[in-house]
């Protein structure tokens, strides 16, 4: 019988159970009518083989053993329709802790192995399980565990650990002996860690919500690839519900090429100098302005946006449909829900206004966020940015007299290109996307379900550390015929993947990278794990002055982020969190930089709509380039602080305020 793979360890580790004059490389033997089992050592693997249906299971032990048994006593593989069979498992000594075989439809030389595969975790996974069954009543407020690392003073180490995710942390001094955690179990630390919110959902006993809302919050922000480990499957039609794709076609007769032109960026920063730029860019429009927005709430804006429609300009909006967060609270206690606007600018525009919603889902233009920030002026002129049109990113404050105002508000990248060739494309890509979307617009998903309230405590700074903090004036740079400048524009779900590639790929000496987040799940197309690997490569390189930036938000999705890119396989040492950072960029020896509005998750860099810009000068890049140095030297840190949630009502909102906490909508927890 002939064993064959689309990876050679598969192959060699099998070849001598059932091919004849193979070495043997077990003890004892496989005997030769295939009863019995056996055991070797092996490294994990993703691999497939072409196997008979024999009713067989097939256990695999990352940097352990593998065990061999079927129901019938027999297993034989043979041809199985080129159809690939995916094995993969894990068995603790002669415990099974988790198997699997499955069928693809693709043949197996296209089945890729991927770093998610982490056999340590893996490993780990089972005795988290193991360990939540033991202590789930024993200690009190254990809600779940989940597989981890240990973290010092904030700080991620190298260590595995079992998370214990209790309601609240209690010091240990107010606990019975009978209802405190153990420090380690079966070798592996203990870390406490405060629940989610959607932990407190899933698993508080006084709150518990129904599955299937459980399964749609989870469509909107994937678990990790390690909380999937231990988290109970996803219901079929939930899942297939939150499958990334659409149905996007780009507009026609419009093509994305490289622009090489004289022309003038405006090279400009939020919070510092983003109303300052957007203010007049706004105002200075004379015929049409054309805008595609994920958020805009923010009240400057909006009498903007009256002010020049009343003075006749055609106004066109597209929008993302999904409310702005948290309007009128904190930074944007001003702000002014959507709807109210359009409802305002509709009756004042009468004509010269029209507004749609994109159409989002897999059988609209994008996959569940129309998350660009871009605004077409007179077709001559665009602003391109990181930041949506809400106070809390293009806020209407004088830094100059307050500096302190600065730790208020987001950090974002922003440009205005005047540049005929350059407008055009954006404002058709724009204008096809509200054609496309006039045929079909969809509800959101958050929308379709009613949630508790939730309350967080604010995070505050240490006022020696906001004196420390630089405002970066706007930078005008002019290109002229004989010194043009190289601009390529980056669309998804149109052609974001090849060109991070290109820029990422081209760092020798420095790479700088800024971004909310980096999300790795527990399923990942080919397209984005090659950008994740491509980025973790250099950022891994000795030889290459590699940074990377990472919003601090909140507690319970930092450290999951922070544990996810350490499995995976990321020099967690050149990896920092800035509280407030949005910024979405990256730079490449000084001389490169790719800006706008792309999140690293698989549907920001492949199906969502987002709009960036890559461009090929050392100016504007060095521009953005001190700015980056300055939020990595003075406004971030390695560490993540730990916040307690409460999920609660209306009738509990007094009390809490009172105790430091403030109420927080859902859409901003999610918020991207």
């Amino acid at each position: 019988m002939t064993i064959n793979s689309n990876n050679k360890k598969v192959t060699d580790i099998f070849k001598p159970f059932f091919e004849p004059g193979s070495e043997d490389i077990v003890t004892p033997n496989l005997p030769a009518n295939g009863n019995g089992h056996a055991t070797v050592a092996l490294e994990q693997f993703t691999g497939t083989l072409r196997i008979e249906d024999n009713n067989p299971m097939l256990y695999i032990l990352g940097g352990g053993k593998f065990h061999v048994a079927s129901g019938n006593g027999q297993i034989n593989f043979t041809e199985y329709n080129d159809k690939a069979i995916v094995i993969r498992g894990l068995q603790q000594g002669d415990t099974i802790i988790s198997k699997g075989i499955t069928l693809q439809s693709q043949p197996p030389s296209s089945v890729r192995s991927n770093r998610t595969k982490n056999p340590q975790m893996q490993l780990l996974a089972g005795i988290v399980t193991e360990f939540a069954e033991v202590y789930k009543d024993k200690a009190a407020g254990l809600l779940t565990a989940r597989p981890g690392y240990k973290f010092e003073n904030g700080i991620i180490t190298a260590q595995p650990a079992i998370v214990a995710v209790v309601e609240r942390k209690i010091h240990k001094a107010s606990l019975t002996q009978e209802d405190l955690l153990p420090s380690s179990y079966k070798g592996y630390p203990v870390d406490v860690v405060p629940a989610s919110p959607i932990d407190i959902l899933q698993y508080h006993p006084e709150v518990k919500t129904e599955t299937n809302v459980i399964n749609q919050l989870k469509a909107i922000q994937e678990p990790t690839f390690l909380e999937a480990l231990t988290a109970p499957a996803q219901e079929a039609a939930i899942l297939e519900a939150a499958r990334l794709g659409n149905n996007y076609t780009p507009p026609p007769h419009v093509s994305l090429d490289e622009v090489q032109a004289a022309m003038t960026l405006t090279c400009h920063v939020s919070p510092e100098g983003g109303w300052t730029t957007l203010g007049p860019f706004l105002d200075d429009t004379q015929e049409h302005l054309q805008v595609a927005m994920y958020d805009f709430s923010a009240p400057q804006i909006y009498k903007m946006l009256k002010k020049v429609v009343r003075r006749g300009v055609s106004l066109t909006l597209v929008y993302d449909g999904n409310p702005a967060a948290n309007v009128g609270k904190g930074t944007k206690v001003d702000d002014v829900a959507e709807d109210t606007i359009i409802t305002a600018l509709t009756k004042l525009g009468k004509q010269n206004f029209k507004s749609i919603k994109a159409w989002k889902g897999k059988s609209g233009i994008c996959n569940n966020a129309y998350h660009i920030k871009v605004a077409v002026r007179d077709k001559k002129s665009f602003w391109l940015s990181s930041g949506n049109w809400q106070s809390s990113n293009q806020p209407d404050e004088d830094f100059a007299s307050d500096n302190t105002l600065l730790k208020e508000y987001n950090r974002e990248w922003n440009i205005i290109v005047d540049n005929t060739k350059l407008s055009d494309i954006y404002y058709k890509f724009i204008e096809w996307d509200f054609t496309r979307s006039a045929a079909k617009p969809e509800a959101d998903l958050i929308e379709s379900f009613e949630l508790p309230d939730m309350y967080l405590p604010e995070e505050t700074l240490e006022w020696s550390e906001i004196a420390k903090y630089r405002i970066f004036p706007p930078k005008k740079i002019t290109f002229t015929r004989t010194r043009p400048v190289r601009i390529q524009p980056v669309l998804t779900p149109d052609n974001y993947i090849e060109h991070a590639l290109s820029i990422i790929r081209s760092a020798k000496r420095t790479l700088y990278f800024q971004n909310q987040y980096i999300s790795i799940g527990e399923t990942l197309t080919p397209e984005y794990e090659e950008l994740l690997n491509t980025l973790m490569d250099k950022i891994n390189d000795p030889d290459i002055d590699a940074r990377v930036i990472l919003r601090a938000q909140r507690s319970d999705t930092d450290r999951k982020m922070l544990e996810a890119l350490q499995a995976y396989g990321f020099d967690m040492s050149r990896v920092k969190m800035m509280s407030n950072t949005h910024t979405k960029g990256i730079i490449a020896d000084g001389e490169r930089i790719l800006i706008g509005s792309h999140n690293y998750s698989n549907a920001g860099v492949q199906y969502n709509r987002d709009a960036s810009l890559l461009i090929y000068n050392d100016v504007v890049a060095n521009y953005y380039q001190d700015v980056f140095l300055h939020d990595w030297e003075r406004r971030s840190r390695a560490s993540v602080t730990e916040e307690s949630v409460i999920i609660g009502s209306s009738n509990t909102e007094a009390s809490l305020i009172d105790d430091g906490l403030s109420k927080i909508s859902w859409k901003e927890y999610f918020s991207s």
